[in-house]
C-alpha cells in the first residue's frame, strides 16, 4: 500500500457520509467549541428576529397613525379638536410632539391673561415674556423630540452590535472547525503510517 493512498474502507464509508451529512449531524459530531459559537451564533440571531418584528410593527403602527394624525390636523382648523385626536393617538411621535407643544402653548395663554389689568404687561415687557414662553415651546418640542427618538431606537444598538460582532464569531467558530479538521486528519494519517 502506498503512504499516499487512502484505504478503501475510508473511501467508500467515511469520506462518502460525511459528504452525505445532513446539518443536524454535522452539529452533533462538532468538537465543543464549535457547537458553542453556534450556540452564540443561534441567540444572537433569535434575539435580532424578534427585536426586527418588534421593531416592524412598533414602526409601521408609529406610520400609521402619523398619517391619521396628520390628515386630520391639515384639514380641521381648531386645535383643540386636534389635540383630542393626539390624545386618541398615542404611538404617533407626531401626535405626541403636538400634544406636549399645545400643552404648552395653553399653560402660556392661561399666565399672560391676567384678571388685574395693573398687572398686564406692557411694552418691552410684553416681549420679553412671549420670547420667554417661545423659549419654554421650542425646550419642550426638543425635550420630546429627543424622548420619542429613544423609545422608536431602542434596540437598535443591539442590532447594530450583533451585525458587527457576529460574523467575526462566526470565523472564529470557522477557523477553529478547520484547525479541528486539520489535526484529525494529521492524527489520522499518523495512525495509517504507523500501520505500515
Amino acid at each position: 500500500m502506498n503512504a499516499f493512498s487512502l484505504p478503501s474502507m475510508v473511501t467508500e464509508v467515511g469520506i462518502s457520509s460525511g459528504l452525505r451529512a445532513d446539518v443536524l449531524e454535522l452539529v452533533l459530531h462538532a468538537g465543543t467549541v464549535v457547537k458553542l459559537v453556534l450556540l452564540i451564533l443561534l441567540l444572537f440571531s433569535v434575539f435580532s428576529w424578534a427585536i426586527i418584528i418588534v421593531k416592524f410593527r412598533v414602526f409601521r403602527l408609529a406610520e400609521k397613525e402619523s398619517k391619521v394624525f396628520l390628515s386630520r390636523f391639515w384639514t380641521s382648523k381648531d386645535f383643540s379638536k386636534s389635540f383630542m385626536e393626539a390624545k386618541r393617538l398615542s404611538h404617533s411621535p407626531v401626535a405626541t410632539l403636538f400634544k406636549c407643544g399645545y400643552i404648552d402653548v395653553e399653560k402660556i395663554k392661561k399666565e399672560r391673561v391676567s384678571p388685574n389689568p395693573s398687572k398686564a404687561p406692557s411694552g418691552s415687557g410684553a416681549n420679553a415674556e412671549l420670547m420667554e414662553g417661545v423659549g419654554s415651546i421650542d425646550r419642550t418640542l426638543k425635550r420630546v423630540t429627543g424622548t420619542e427618538l429613544t423609545r422608536l431606537e431602542k434596540a437598535l444598538t443591539f442590532l447594530a452590535t450583533t451585525g458587527n460582532a457576529t460574523p467575526f464569531i462566526g470565523l472564529f467558530g470557522t477557523v477553529w472547525g478547520i484547525m479541528d479538521a486539520f489535526r484529525q486528519i494529521g492524527l489520522w494519517w499518523l495512525q495509517e503510517s504507523l500501520r505500515l
